[in-house]
Parts: C-alpha cells; structure tokens; sequence
C-alpha cells in the first residue's frame, strides 16, 4: 500500500516537471544600435520561428541629434517589450555589450 502511494506521488511529479518544461516558449530580440543605417535594428525570432526586424535610428558617436536617436530607439525597444508583456512574455535575460556600436540580447520565457 504504501509502495503504491510512493509509485503514484513520484509519477504524479514527474508528469508535472515534464509538462512545465514542455510548455515554456521562448522568443529572443537582437537589438543593434549602430553608426550604420543597415545595422540599426532589432531582430526578433518567436519559437515558432517566425521572425520580424524593426528598424531602429543610426547615431553618431559626437552628432548633435545623438541624444534625440538614443531617446528615440529606447521607446522603440521600450514599445517591444511592452508588446512582448502584452503577448505573454516576461524577459528571462538579458546581456549588453559593446564599444563602436551597442549590441544586447533579450530572452523571453512565456508559460503556458
């Protein structure tokens, strides 16, 4: 009897971690900023594979609109990730890096 409850509570729990891990989507954004028009952008590829690229504003390191292109591409990325929440997704990472142009990835986990 007791073997039995064992049996039942440890394939209960193992069909649960099997579930949950089957159910986590995840999409990723490969935000550029860059001098460069072409390389200014974001990418964005859902688990389902399909993908979309948002154009994002070129700066110049000592240009006068600097601050105005920077302010801008952040409500851009800034209006993705609020797109990303509306569809489900919260953010699981995030890493930065970059010297001549900006370079971050952005995991989304969505459960369900």
């Amino acid at each position: 009897m007791m073997y039995t409850k064992l049996t039942v509570i440890i394939a209960f729990m193992t069909l649960s971690v099997v579930s949950y891990s089957q159910s986590t989507a995840r999409a990723t954004a490969r935000v550029f900023e860059a001098q460069n028009k072409k390389l200014s952008r974001i990418v964005l590829v859902y688990e389902t594979g399909e993908s979309e690229v948002i154009p994002l504003e070129p700066f110049k390191f000592f240009g006068v609109d600097t601050d105005n292109v920077l302010v801008e591409n952040q409500k851009t990325i800034n209006k993705l990730i609020n797109d990303m929440a509306n569809k489900g997704y919260e953010i699981e990472h995030v890493n930065t890096t970059g010297e001549a142009f900006f370079y971050s990835l952005i995991i989304f986990k969505k459960e369900g």
